[in-house]
C-alpha cells in the first residue's frame, strides 16, 4: 500500500455520545489507543462534506506512517469495526466503518465480553455493567392507552397513495443507480413482491445497469426480477436474473435513432450486422456497466474504439484494459469518450498475443434460464480435464 493509492471511506449512522462511551471505556482497552484515535478520524472523515480520495491524509491527520495505518487497520478489522476492500481493476480501496456495539452488546458477546472481563479483572467488568445498564420502568401495573396506528385510516385515499408514490424520495436517492433506467416505474406496485430489505444499493444498480446493458424497459425488467424471486424464501437470484436479461436482450431489435443511445449489446450487433452476439462478448459487455459502472454511451463509445483498433476483434484483456482507464479518468459522457478515443487514436496500434484456445471454446453457450443436469456438469468436467493434462 502507498500513499498516494486512491481510496473511499463509508459508513451508515454516525459516532453518538452512546457510542463514543462504548468505544473509550470497552474498546480502548482491548485495541489500543492508537486505533481507536485511527477510528474515530475515519468515522468523522466518512461524512465528510468533502471526500477522501487518497491515503496521503489519512496518515498526515492520524499523524502516523502508513505502515503503521495497514496495522492498526488491521486491528480495527479483527474487532469488527472495520471492513476493508479493493478493486483490483482500478487499485481503489474501499473501507466501511463499522458501527461500534452497545454497551450492553459488547459486554454479552461471546468473545468481546470474555476478553474484557480477563483484560480488565471483575471490578471494572461490573463497574461496566452497571455504567450500560438500561433503565426500564416496570410496566406490569400500568394499563396501556397508546392509539394504534391503523394502516386502514378512510383519509388515506387512492390519489393520497399516488402523490405519496410520485413525491417519495426516489430509488436513485437511496442507491445511485444506473442513470437512465426508470426506478419509480419499476418500483410502482411492485413493493409487496420485492420488499424494501431485497432493494439494496447493489440489487437496484444491477437492475438498473442489466436493462441497460441488454435494451431493456422498466415493465419487462420488473418481470424478469418477478421471475427471479423465490416466492417462498424472498431470495432474490441475481445469477438467474443475469441470463434472463441476456436472453431476453438477444429478442430486442427496436434501435433508437441516435446509435450511441442504444443498449451496448444492440450497439455491438450494429456494427457488425449479420454476427450473431456470443455468450462471451455478451456477459463482457455487461460487465463494462456492472463492474466499471460506464454510462451506456460511454460504453458504445468503448466498443466503436476497440473494434477499429483491433480489426473488428473484441479482446476481453484490451477492452478492460481500456474500460479501466477510462473509469480512472472519469470518462463518464459522450463527448468525453468521443474526445478520449480520439486521443488514443494516435497511440500505437493494439497488437493481440497469439493465443490458442481449445476447440470447445465458443461451443458453450449461455444455458439461458435453464437448468443444467448432473450428467452434463460431469460431461463439461471431463472435456476441461482432457485440456489441463
Amino acid at each position: 500500500m502507498k500513499m498516494e493509492d486512491s481510496c473511499k471511506l463509508e459508513m451508515n449512522g454516525q459516532l453518538d455520545g452512546e457510542g463514543l462511551s462504548s468505544l473509550r471505556l470497552l474498546y480502548a482497552p482491548l485495541i489500543g489507543e492508537e486505533a481507536v484515535s485511527l477510528y474515530q478520524l475515519l468515522a468523522v472523515l466518512a461524512v465528510s462534506r468533502r471526500p477522501i480520495t487518497n491515503h496521503r491524509l489519512i496518515v498526515q491527520l492520524a499523524n502516523m506512517s502508513i505502515e503503521r495505518f495497514e496495522q492498526q487497520r488491521q486491528i480495527l478489522e479483527r474487532h469488527l469495526l472495520l471492513k476493508t476492500f479493493l478493486d483490483p481493476k482500478t487499485n481503489q480501496y474501499l473501507y466501511h466503518i463499522l458501527p461500534v456495539k452497545s454497551g450492553n452488546a459488547f459486554l454479552r458477546h461471546e468473545v468481546f465480553g470474555r476478553l474484557y472481563l480477563r483484560r480488565m479483572g471483575k471490578d471494572a467488568y461490573e463497574f461496566a455493567k452497571l455504567y450500560f445498564a438500561e433503565e426500564h420502568t416496570d410496566t406490569k401495573s400500568y394499563v396501556e392507552l397508546t392509539a394504534s396506528f391503523s394502516p386502514d385510516d378512510p383519509q388515506w385515499l387512492q390519489s393520497s397513495s399516488d402523490a405519496f408514490i410520485r413525491l417519495r424520495p426516489s430509488a436513485t436517492q437511496r442507491a445511485h443507480p444506473a442513470d437512465g433506467f426508470d426506478y419509480e416505474r419499476f418500483l410502482q406496485g411492485f413493493e409487496r413482491r420485492f420488499p424494501p430489505q431485497l432493494q439494496t444499493k447493489e440489487h437496484l444498480e444491477l437492475i438498473g445497469e442489466l436493462a441497460q446493458a441488454h435494451g431493456i424497459d422498466a415493465l419487462e425488467m420488473r418481470k424478469l426480477v418477478n421471475q427471479c424471486i423465490n416466492p417462498r424464501t424472498k431470495e432474490f437470484n441475481v445469477e438467474l436474473l443475469k441470463k434472463k436479461a441476456r436472453a431476453k436482450g438477444r429478442i430486442i431489435d427496436d434501435v433508437p435513432k441516435d446509435p450511441y443511445q442504444a443498449s451496448p449489446v444492440q450497439f455491438f450487433r450494429q456494427l457488425q450486422p449479420g454476427i450473431p452476439i456470443s455468450a462471451a462478448d455478451s456477459r463482457l459487455i455487461e460487465s463494462l456497466l456492472v463492474d466499471y459502472h460506464l454510462p451506456k454511451e460511454v460504453v458504445n463509445v468503448l466498443i466503436e474504439h476497440v473494434l477499429a483498433r483491433t480489426d473488428q476483434s473484441f479482446p476481453r484483456s484490451y477492452v478492460e484494459k481500456v474500460a479501466s482507464s477510462w473509469a480512472r479518468l472519469g470518462i463518464d459522457t459522450l463527448e468525453k469518450a468521443k474526445a478520449q478515443a480520439e486521443k488514443e487514436r494516435s497511440d500505437k496500434a493494439y497488437v493481440p498475443r497469439q493465443k490458442t484456445l481449445p476447440k470447445w471454446y465458443g461451443e458453450v453457450e449461455d444455458a439461458d434460464v435453464q437448468e443444467v443436469d448432473d450428467q452434463t456438469i460431469e460431461q463439461l468436467q471431463q472435456r476441461l480435464g482432457r485440456q489441463t493434462e
